[in-house]
């Protein structure tokens, strides 16, 4: 469905730069499908760690997960409906 344009897809700066950081063959795997697909790139602003620190401070998620914290903060500002992981 996402090769369809079915569905808007975002992706944040900390998406790619963990795919980036993938061992091989999964990261030559996921860049591939990347290319395959329209998407947007969300950068970390200000704003996104303000929500992840505030997510951290009610106690949702620990400091440990803290890059899912931005990558909700990136979703919830840019008001995407889904996120997926």
């Amino acid at each position: 469905m996402f090769k369809e344009g079915k569905y808007n897809v975002y992706l944040s700066t900390i998406t790619l730069k963990e795919i980036r950081n993938c061992p091989e063959p999964k990261k030559t795997q996921l860049i591939d499908y990347l290319n395959e697909i329209d998407f947007t790139t969300l950068d970390i602003t200000e704003k996104v760690e303000t929500i992840a620190n505030k997510i951290i401070e009610m106690g949702i998620l620990t400091q440990k997960s803290f890059d899912d914290c931005q990558h909700i903060g990136a979703a919830v500002i840019n008001e995407c409906d889904c996120i997926r992981k």
